[in-house]
């Protein structure tokens, strides 16, 4: 039997936005038009579904640079959606997904998907029979509030580019009003790097920053 003696490094991906599911006066689309982050419109295809759908776009990270810097040779990205209030909507249905997006440009112009492979379903909570994917829900569980994960996510970093960001793909399936229990939900995501040759020295945790600060593309 082998022992791991694996020391990660886990980097906030995307800082809390907020997640609209309802018709909000700051979007440039309009107050009558559903956003999915906010000041972001939803897609002309998701308004006319009646559902809100985005991607929020997470910190352009250098893995090469400290405290990264060619030691870590997988990347695990996990995403968050938690609403502080409960819902009892007939009709509930959220899917949170996670990915991993690659390049060569510090300002991120050129950001891809990256090994598609390897990226996961997202995972759907909730249904209109209040059910998931993962487990059965009991009438004070499924109209509690709501903390969703992202599916668990691997990447192996081996053939990827410099330039690394997480894309976090959100869907709920009708249009809400302000007093729905998930309308502001906030969503979030982090990444931990593991797979490191060696540890790194400790100095360089509170000396460098791993994040891209280029505005080019």
């Amino acid at each position: 039997m082998s022992i791991i003696r694996d020391v990660g490094v886990t980097l906030t991906a995307l800082q809390d936005r907020v997640f609209i599911t309802c018709s909000d006066p700051m979007s440039t689309a309009g107050s009558t038009s559903p956003v999915g982050i906010r000041g972001s419109a939803t897609t002309a295809d998701a308004v006319a579904a009646g559902s809100v759908e985005t991607t929020a776009f997470g910190n352009i990270i250098d893995r090469l640079s400290a405290p990264l810097g060619q030691l870590y040779t997988v990347a695990m990205p996990s995403a968050q959606l938690f609403s502080t209030r409960g819902s009892t909507e007939a009709n509930r249905q959220i899917t949170l997904g996670v990915k991993l997006q690659h390049g060569d440009s510090s300002g991120g112009g050129d950001l891809a998907d990256f090994s598609t492979a390897s990226q996961p379903d997202s995972r759907t909570y909730f249904s209109t029979v209040r059910s998931s994917d993962h487990r059965s829900w009991d009438a004070s569980i499924s109209t509690g509030v709501l903390n969703a994960v992202s599916p668990p996510a691997y990447y192996d970093l081996r053939a990827a580019k410099r330039y690394l960001r997480v894309a976090v793909p959100v869907f709920k399936n009708r249009i809400t009003t302000e007093s729905s229990g998930d309308e502001q939900s906030r969503l979030s995501a982090r990444v931990t790097f593991l797979g490191a040759g060696h540890a790194p020295e400790a100095r360089v945790f509170g000396s460098f920053s791993p994040y891209s600060t280029s505005t080019s593309t």
